[in-house]
């Protein structure tokens, strides 16, 4: 009974957990693109 009962906490955890770590993942990478357009774009020239 108590395992059953732990594995669906942590299927709740996992669904309620997921879309949280990709809505975060994608704050990460937004923030990085911002921060390093620049750079970006210099390479992007350089390498043109």
């Amino acid at each position: 009974m108590q395992k059953r009962r732990k594995i669906s906490l942590v299927r709740k955890a996992k669904c309620s957990w997921s879309p949280r770590r990709k809505l975060k993942l994608n704050d990460i990478k937004r923030n990085l693109w911002r921060r390093n357009r620049s750079y970006t774009l210099l390479i992007a020239e350089h390498t043109a």
